[in-house]
């Protein structure tokens, strides 16, 4: 009976030590990823870009989004929990703005999605069907049209049943990159910048 009782208190404080090692494995993915993605956007943000002229160089910034989220990766819910997602499955998104711009590879299979959004005024036209005129929002080639001021990124994944896991780093207009911090899951793939 007392080797029961010793077998029953060795098994009630192992398995919560085992599940958080467990955790903490997992989770190391998002807090790597995420500061290489912050590295990458301080090298960007460092690096002189030019307008479309090829002649005025535009001010510091951030890899544009085009004012929308770009995401890679399975949206983390019930049938993905748990579940690695195979790095060839987002070769192409990876391929594109920002994350091509931001340097960002995933070469082994992972359990996070991961969501850059960054604000600013990137051109949005139009052009008129009848008289083939376009018409732009911010003037083309201006240092208006690349200004990314600030910028989100977001890691996701559902890790158990209980809540999902979301991490994420933000950058300002000067340059500052945060440390990865752990969020709340209330909106999981939706980054916000000020």
């Amino acid at each position: 009976m007392i080797v029961v009782a010793i077998i029953g208190i060795l098994a009630a404080v192992a398995i919560p030590g085992f599940m958080k090692y467990i955790k903490d494995s997992k989770t190391s993915e998002a807090k790597t990823n995420l500061d290489a993605i912050r590295k990458g956007a301080v090298s960007y943000f460092e690096a002189e870009h030019y307008a479309e002229d090829g002649m005025s160089a535009t001010s510091k910034q951030y890899p544009t989004s085009s004012s929308a989220v770009k995401t890679i990766g399975q949206t983390p819910s019930a049938n993905t929990v748990g579940v690695k997602q195979a790095p060839s499955s987002v070769s192409a998104a990876l391929a594109k703005m920002p994350w091509n711009a931001l340097n960002f590879v995933l070469t082994s299979p992972f359990y996070y999605t991961y969501s850059y959004k960054a604000d600013g005024s990137n051109v949005t036209c139009t052009t008129d069907t009848t008289t083939g005129k376009e018409t732009c929002a911010v003037p083309k080639g201006t240092a208006a049209q690349y200004a990314q001021s600030h910028f989100e990124t977001m890691a996701c994944a559902s890790l158990n049943e209980v809540k999902d896991s979301v991490f994420s780093i933000k950058g300002d207009a000067d340059g500052n990159v945060t440390a990865v911090r752990e969020r709340t899951a209330e909106d999981c793939t939706n980054p916000v910048v000020p």
